[in-house]
């Protein structure tokens, strides 16, 4: 500026007395961030984004006067303006000596609220120094600040089971959201749920589909309900399986900062089999020998839903005895369960079995049974028990034993006491000792010509104890009584045979089965001539001897067989064989009845001849009866017979 002339009189300053000297400055400088990253937490102490200032030319050593720096935020998915604070710019003093640490800065801090945001980053930019012309913005002009969010989260599963049926529709794994700090009410950000299968020794990948991961939208408020989900369906095949269970576990979530898995993690999701089958016997009845080989009780695997072509599992399928009134346990071994192996195709034939055999023993038990019956399996809920559970099991008895009569022949009177027919059981196989069950031994009566079934009484069975001892004497018998009457009977028998047993299959009849029984007859008679002296003319008419019978014990009244009376004669000193012809016998017919008069008689005739003879006598003898037992010859037993003789 001109301020005044040394001839101030006559040369005085004008108006322009000032000229505005520029001194362009030849040195220069550069401001930058000083770090490439700052983190800060949401709601905690504010953080610092500094800038450092450097030279670019020359060797500047100080800010001649103050600079300022500008500072603005710059925004990315993340963060919103409401998610923070940034101070504006920042004012290096003048005299500061370049280069500069970072000390000057501008305070940076994170807005606090109840959102589940994650962790969330925007720009602090540098846009300007107020000295540009000699500071400039360096090439590092923006710091990435990242807001560590303070609110926090858990996912679970909504239940901690779910079940679907193979083939059907398809069910669902549910997630739940929970906050676990502060009180954060709503997602910022959508949250991506990971969802993996865990397998047990139940089912394979192949028998499901399970969805792989749930997202749960932004905006969501906390807590929410069981609404996200992934689709869980069972995979429909033709496999015997039963129910199967997987778990299906939340794995993890896209915003693992704030959002961790709860411990109720998993699901069990358990798949209800479509297909069914039944198991039964292969065969209604199974024979087996007592110490024989072993035998099988088999079973037999059908399809009965669907189509099941095969066991995906070993099946295991339970056998049971059931008693009759013929076996006890003793007298057998029978396996509890056999196991159709995995993979086994449907239907099967009966090659799956449980041996079955009879114990040795030295009973005479006959033919016993039992009942083989399956009572269950192990994978019920698809294989269950058919109509046909039961096999009959016979056990041939391999001991055997023989019964006879103990004695060939047996007496007993009529009327009097009975009397015994005895059998003797006998062991003729092995070595059996004992009767397991009593033995029914049946009599029965073999007539012949003398006795009917009107004269005796005979029991038509004998019991044999069971635990009886072999062998046995004759003590068990059935009793025998002659039938008292008032008949001339004589003696007469019958047989009393064994005809069998109940027990035919292990106790047979004998060659020794029948014992003859003989009934003496309580009934007696006698027999006597009629007249004790009879006449007859040579070569004239004959006569009769006659008999009359008499009863002598009790009271006969009848005859009950024909009786013959022997007569002969008996020569005295007169007549000889020649002079005369007698009847050798006379019968007395079946039903006569008792006493008799003398119409029963033989025939006496005298012999013509030509011999001055005089009257001649001889004997007509009764000499004895057919039936001798019951009629004797009474004291009369003679008729004198006297000739007249006709020359």
């Amino acid at each position: 500026m001109i301020t005044g002339t040394d001839q101030s009189a006559v040369v005085s300053v004008g108006a322009s007395d000032t000229a505005t000297v520029t001194i362009t400055d030849n040195d220069a400088g550069e401001v930058e961030v000083a770090a490439a990253s700052v983190g800060i937490t949401e709601g905690g102490a504010a953080g610092s984004v500094c800038v450092v200032l450097t030279g670019t030319t020359g060797s500047p050593t100080e800010l001649a006067n103050p600079l300022a720096v500008s500072v603005e935020s710059v925004l990315n998915a993340d963060a919103g303006a409401g998610d923070f604070s940034l101070g504006a710019s920042v004012t290096i003093p003048a005299g500061t000596t370049l280069p500069t640490d970072g000390s000057h800065c501008v305070a940076v801090s994170g807005t606090e609220d109840t959102f589940l945001e994650g962790d969330e980053a925007f720009d602090a930019m540098i846009t300007g120094t107020d000295q540009s012309a000699v500071v400039s913005v360096g090439a590092s002009d923006t710091a990435t600040v990242t807001i560590t969010d303070n609110d926090a989260g858990e996912v679970e599963v909504a239940a901690a089971s779910v079940g679907i049926t193979e083939g059907g529709a398809a069910g669902s794994v549910c997630v739940v959201l929970t906050g676990t700090t502060g009180s954060p009410t709503e997602l910022v950000n959508p949250l991506a749920v990971s969802v993996e299968s865990v397998l047990n020794a139940d089912a394979g990948f192949v028998d499901f589909s399970l969805g792989s991961s749930v997202t749960i939208p932004a905006g969501t408020t906390l807590p929410t309900d069981g609404s996200h989900c992934v689709a869980v369906s069972g995979t429909d095949d033709t496999l015997l399986e039963c129910d199967e269970a997987f778990g299906a576990r939340i794995s993890g979530t896209d915003k693992s900062a704030v959002v961790s898995v709860g411990a109720s993690d998993t699901t069990t999701v358990t798949i209800t089999d479509n297909d069914a089958g039944e198991v039964e016997v292969a065969a209604a009845s199974v024979g087996i020998t007592e110490g024989g080989a072993a035998g099988s009780v088999c079973v037999v695997l059908t399809g009965t839903t669907g189509s099941p072509t095969e066991l995906a599992n070993p099946l295991e399928v339970s056998v049971t005895s059931v008693l009759n009134a013929e076996a006890g346990f003793v007298d057998f071994s029978l396996g509890s369960s056999v196991t159709i192996p995995a993979g086994t195709t449907l239907p099967t034939d009966g090659s799956h079995c449980v041996a079955v055999s009879g114990t040795d023993d030295t009973l005479l038990e006959c033919d016993e049974a039992f009942g083989a019956r399956i009572s269950g399996t192990d994978k019920s809920a698809v294989v269950s028990v058919g109509a046909s559970d039961t096999t009959t099991v016979t056990i041939t008895d391999n001991d055997a034993g023989e019964v006879e009569v103990a004695a060939a022949s047996v007496g007993i009177t009529e009327g009097g006491a009975a009397g015994s027919v005895c059998v003797v059981l006998t062991g003729t196989t092995g070595s059996p000792t004992e009767l397991a069950n009593p033995l029914e031994v049946s009599v029965t009566s073999v007539l012949n010509a003398e006795a009917g079934f009107v004269d005796f009484s005979l029991g038509s069975s004998v019991t044999i104890p069971a635990g009886t001892t072999l062998p046995t004497d004759g003590s068990h018998c059935v009793a025998v009584s002659g039938t008292d009457d008032t008949l001339l009977e004589c003696d007469e028998a019958f047989g009393a045979r064994i005809s069998g047993t109940d027990k035919s299959a292990v106790v047979s009849v004998g060659a020794s089965d029948t014992t003859t029984v003989t009934i003496t007859d309580n009934d007696a008679g006698e027999v006597e001539v009629a007249a004790a002296s009879v006449g007859i003319t040579e070569g004239g008419a004959a006569g009769s001897v006659c008999v009359v019978l008499t009863g002598t014990t009790g009271s006969p009244t009848e005859l009950a067989n024909p009786l013959e009376v022997s007569v002969t004669s008996v020569l005295n000193a007169e007549a000889g064989f020649v002079d005369f012809s007698l009847g050798s016998s006379v019968t007395i017919p079946a039903g006569t009845t008792l006493p008799t008069d003398g119409s029963h008689c033989v025939a006496v005739s005298g012999t013509d001849d030509t011999l001055l003879e005089c009257d001649e006598a001889f004997g007509a003898r009764i000499s004895g009866t057919d039936k001798s037992a019951v009629v004797s010859v009474g004291a009369s037993d003679t008729t004198t017979v006297t000739i007249t003789d006709n020359d």
